[in-house]
């Protein structure tokens, strides 16, 4: 059983799709106070959405950030070139 803080990509990507911002600051070693502060003010490194008087993160988001990302983890796959999909590749 891997150690509570030891966050591996497995672990992360275990979370779901998206995550709360309080778990995405422990995974990124950022403080609950300064979190909730980068949050409102724009600054925290990764995107966070809003909603209810909740924060939330993508995972895949902090995956990328922490380039822990699979090519797999691509909805259309890893390309053909070796650079990621742009997510343009799912519309008509």
């Amino acid at each position: 059983m891997p150690r509570p803080d030891v966050w591996t990509a497995e672990r992360i990507r275990a979370l779901g799709v998206i995550t709360d911002l309080a778990t995405a600051a422990r995974i990124l070693r950022i403080g609950r106070t300064r979190a909730y502060q980068m949050a409102r003010t724009g600054t925290f490194p990764i995107a966070v959405a809003t909603g209810a008087r909740k924060y939330a993160v993508r995972v895949i988001d902090l995956l990328r950030y922490l380039h822990l990302e699979h090519p797999l983890d691509h909805p259309a796959g890893p390309s053909v070139h070796g650079t990621p999909p742009t997510g343009k590749e799912l519309s008509p």
